[in-house]
């Protein structure tokens, strides 16, 4: 790619691609962000118990988690814009009921069907990004659409604030539908053709969902922190798979891939267990225990904002020079800041110490987010971009289940306590100390690529 070609200013068509992805991933961010905003109100008003409420998050997890294997392999069969359309139209429907209904079990179900709309929707956008989008214009791409992300997560508890002052949680639901609309107007207007198709059979899509069931049971045992049944599930799972991709699980290529590949995976985890734990946390911290209203709380979400789009702009020019490890300490070192600081903000009851971690939980996603999807999808040929993109997203969405989880486990998410278990911080530090291990792996296997090459 000449760097005529890399300057030259995108297409059209290319700026809509852009977009779509962007705006498909602002609004599967900003439900989290604002669902995370909106549990202690909803906690309240329908009377859900922390059992239930960790439910509403978790269940909405554990189904995109389910749901990402069969979505990427209906990418690479279907296309990827005919999939981010059904995706789009679902999740919209989904908000609306959920913001219809009163009852636990209704309300648990929908987030269900929500987050499987959601694993459709994550693969579909990063294969019509990576198709659609010239190699040499790859990395700026991923930086937009990784501060699309950060958008949903660090701007959305601001209007998530203001309507919940004003209109209640339902408004959040209603408005993320009514968000939904023009997105899927653009939608119409992208190519068919977006995905390259392989000459070669492709295998059947019954394996992908046995997959997805292996990896729903690995999701519940996290959400019940059963840590020794997970032990166990985990080594099932994968007997399971290799009898169930025993065509794939023995040829060499698969397992050489995996092994590159994991430090980005556990990156992934880590960073987004850090991320979504430290927002949970912060939620409560600020409204339950310092009493103060959601849109202090969502204001107090712009410096993190603010920090993760200079970070997904700083990434930009990493990933673009083959520097992706960088990026990975650089999140790593900002896991541990935003430990260190969540710890000194709940000792001495400061909300301005509670943002300013979450300045820090915005840089680990800039340097995180496009960083490991890139890094992974790099890893795959082009006709397995559904593939690469469903594993990317699946180690983010285990993450942050797992900081759910723990944040269920050292605080009460009722709402009727105050106060977190010290032990809640040091697992901040643990994941940025992993961070930055996987970072130095990583380093060290790119090292030992390039001489073999």
């Amino acid at each position: 790619m000449t760097d005529s070609t890399r300057n030259s200013p995108p297409s059209a068509h290319g700026i809509l691609v852009i977009v779509c992805a962007a705006a498909a991933t602002y609004v599967g961010a900003s439900m989290g962000g604002a669902v995370s905003l909106a549990l202690p109100r909803i906690a309240s008003d329908l009377h859900f118990s922390a059992a239930q409420i960790q439910w509403i998050i978790s269940g909405y997890l554990l189904a995109r988690i389910a749901g990402l294997r069969p979505g990427g392999a209906l990418c690479d069969r279907l296309g990827a814009r005919r999939i981010f359309l059904l995706s789009m139209i679902g999740f919209a429907g989904a908000s609306i009921f959920c913001a219809l209904v009163s009852s636990e079990s209704l309300m648990i179900g929908l987030r269900f069907v929500q987050g499987a709309f959601a694993a459709l929707l994550s693969p579909s956008a990063l294969v019509l990004l990576r198709s659609q989008t010239p190699a040499g214009k790859l990395a700026s791409a991923m930086s937009v659409w990784s501060a699309a992300g950060m958008a949903g997560f660090g701007l959305s508890p601001v209007l998530g604030g203001i309507l919940l002052d004003a209109w209640g949680w339902r408004a959040i639901f209603i408005v993320t539908a009514i968000a939904a609309i023009p997105v899927v107007i653009l939608g119409f207007c992208l190519r068919k053709d977006a995905v390259p198709q392989s000459s070669g059979r492709k295998p059947p899509i019954s394996g992908e969902l046995a997959v997805a069931a292996l990896l729903a049971a690995l999701a519940y045992f996290v959400g019940q922190h059963d840590w020794t049944r997970l032990f166990y599930g985990a080594a099932a799972a994968l007997l399971a798979w290799l009898l169930i991709k025993r065509g794939a699980a023995l040829q060499r290529d698969t397992w050489a891939r995996g092994l590159v590949i994991a430090p980005q995976i556990c990156v992934g985890v880590f960073s987004f267990a850090a991320i979504v734990g430290a927002m949970v946390w912060a939620s409560y911290f600020v409204q339950v225990d310092l009493r103060e209203s959601g849109l202090i709380y969502g204001l107090g979400c712009l410096p993190m904002a603010a920090a993760g789009f200079i970070a997904c702009f700083v990434t930009e020019p990493l990933l673009a020079s083959k520097k992706p490890n960088l990026a990975f300490l650089l999140a790593g070192l900002s896991i541990v800041g935003l430990g260190g600081v969540a710890y000194l903000a709940e000792r001495s009851g400061s909300a301005s110490l509670a943002f300013t971690a979450l300045a820090f939980a915005g840089m680990c996603y800039g340097f995180s987010n496009a960083s490991v999807t890139a890094v992974i999808m790099s890893a795959f040929p082009a006709v397995q971009s559904g593939d690469a993109s469903s594993i990317a997203t699946l180690s983010k969405q285990f993450g942050q289940l797992l900081g759910i989880t723990v944040v269920a486990s050292f605080r009460d998410l009722s709402g009727k306590a105050g106060g977190s278990d010290p032990t809640f911080f040091y697992f901040l530090v643990a994941c940025g100390l992993a961070v930055i291990a996987c970072s130095k792996l990583g380093a060290v296997q790119s090292r030992r690529l390039a001489i073999r090459a």
